[in-house]
């Protein structure tokens, strides 16, 4: 259980709580938080991710704008994906880490190279292999015979870019109790917006296919930062994350500026997961609105809120009551929060001197 901050009410103030709840096993506790710029979503996150740890539960941390240097010490790790000294985004060499890669260079294979792929090398996904370069060499020499250069050519780009020569990510280690994983996605000659979302959405099939493949085990907390720089869509990673690991104990936390109607169609399912939304201020009024299904006897109240939250104030909604406790709920299920600010000297067992 995790003290957010003190829940206001037209009667009294009282205190509001997280809480990660394993029982029943399909009990959706993914969040969505938004909010405009340096309204509090990041601090937010900060906090929970230490109380997370406070309880003994693991955090995967995605992080894009390095929000989260200064989370260190002995609870926390930070890992780089991609360049000489870096991770590769998959736990698995087999044929789908290849096409995978190839989309994180930013040059892919066209559907007909996939199936092409698919058809001459197949087989290799059942033979094990010691790394990246080792499985390419195994492709090139099933596809000798055909005549399409393309194919090779992308296969040998990718062989010879640090993508293939990193450390495999090794879940398990990654995954401990009352630890955390920050992964430093930050821009540099390997990172460019072509390729972030197809790095980041490959690293989370991975952990999505690696928490699939093993029994049930501990919680495991997913934190995205900035989620609507990534993939969200129908069959992306983060949608499926939604909906395949509610029985595996894990819960989703989304933060972004807002999903607005640029996003279309990719918005609505990610929304519809995620039970709990925290909505900190934002001007983009109308699509809280319509994120909340308000009716039009509460729309204008909601508004009001809205346009009067200050810093590090937000709207807490919950429909089912599954995961938000100890608040009064005053108004169709929403709340009005003052959360508790971050500071390393709140966490002297994690940090032991101020960062």
């Amino acid at each position: 259980m995790i003290q957010l901050g003190k829940a206001h009410s037209p009667c009294d103030d009282t205190d509001i709580f997280y809480t990660f709840d394993r029982t029943p096993s399909d009990n959706n506790q993914h969040c969505i938080i938004f909010g405009k710029s340096g309204s509090g979503k990041t601090t937010l996150m900060k906090r929970m991710i230490c109380g997370f740890v406070e309880n003994g539960i693991g955090c995967i941390v995605i992080d894009s704008k390095q929000d989260y240097k200064q989370l260190t010490g002995e609870h926390f790790q930070h890992i780089r994906i991609g360049g000489e000294e870096g991770f590769m985004p998959c736990h698995e060499i087999n044929l789908d880490t290849i096409i995978s890669f190839a989309e994180c260079l930013d040059t892919g294979f066209t559907p007909s190279q996939k199936q092409m792929l698919r058809s001459r090398c197949s087989q290799l996904n059942h033979e094990h292999f010691n790394s990246v370069e080792g499985f390419i060499d195994a492709c090139l020499d099933n596809l000798k015979s055909v005549k399409h250069g393309e194919i090779r050519d992308v296969l040998e780009n990718i062989k010879a870019d640090p993508i293939s020569h990193g450390k495999r990510l090794e879940w398990k280690d990654l995954l401990q109790n009352g630890k955390v994983t920050i992964f430093d996605v930050d821009y540099d000659q390997f990172i460019t917006d072509a390729t972030l979302k197809p790095i980041v959405n490959s690293m989370l099939m991975s952990f999505l296919n690696y928490k699939i493949s093993v029994p049930d085990d501990n919680n495991c907390v997913l934190m995205i930062d900035e989620a609507r720089n990534y993939d969200i869509g129908t069959g992306s990673a983060i949608s499926k994350i939604l909906t395949q690991l509610r029985s595996k104990h894990v819960a989703c936390f989304l933060a972004s500026q807002f999903m607005s109607y640029e996003n279309g169609a990719k918005v609505p399912n990610v929304i519809s997961q995620c039970d709990t939304k925290i909505i900190f201020n934002t001007t983009d009024s109308k699509f809280i609105n319509n994120l909340l299904q308000l009716n039009q006897e509460n729309k204008k109240a909601v508004n009001d809120e809205l346009a009067s939250l200050h810093t590090g104030e937000a709207l807490i909604c919950n429909y089912e009551g599954t995961t938000i406790a100890s608040a009064r709920d005053y108004l169709s299920h929403i709340i009005r929060v003052s959360l508790s600010n971050f500071s390393a000297d709140d966490y002297p067992e994690l940090f032991g001197t101020t960062l």
